[in-house]
């Protein structure tokens, strides 16, 4: 979970062949500090009419809510132009995911190349496994489609 979200603890469920449905006898130790980047324990013990304990641990892991992911861009000139510009990106940094170009589509390659036709203001993201992302806005004035 991302640091500062709430954590909605899923539960457990016990049940023995001799004593039928016993969840109301499970014993929960363990609090997640939602707040505070690290590992927590969550740990739910039960025991049957007969003295005999069972014991299940849940680790849970909060992240910190920014993602280390870094967006480098290249454009291939700077200079006035009346053909399409290439928009070079590369995604750095460790657990990335994918990225979404400014037409929606979705890649998973940390290096790819986006044709821009027109001048604007291009925005790219990057995800990593955990949702976190970040943007890259690139913006491309060099176009000149005018004829001389």
């Amino acid at each position: 979970m991302l640091k500062g979200n709430t954590y909605i603890d899923a539960g457990a469920t016990a049940t023995d062949p001799k004593d039928g449905d016993i969840t109301y006898k499970i014993n929960k130790t363990g609090n997640v500090n939602y707040n505070e980047v690290g590992e927590y324990k969550i740990t739910y013990s039960v025991s049957n009419q007969s003295g005999f304990t069972v014991s299940a641990t849940r680790i849970v892991t909060v992240l910190n809510n920014v993602t280390s992911l870094e967006m480098i861009e290249e454009i291939n000139t700077t200079d006035k132009t009346n053909e399409a510009i290439f928009i070079n990106m590369k995604v750095l940094g460790e657990n990335y995911a994918y990225s979404y170009l400014p037409t929606g589509e979705k890649v998973t390659d940390s290096e790819f190349t986006y044709e821009a036709s027109d001048n604007g203001i291009y925005h790219f993201w990057a995800y990593d496994i955990y949702g976190r992302n970040i943007e890259k806005t690139v913006k491309v004035d060099n176009i000149d489609k005018k004829t001389p």
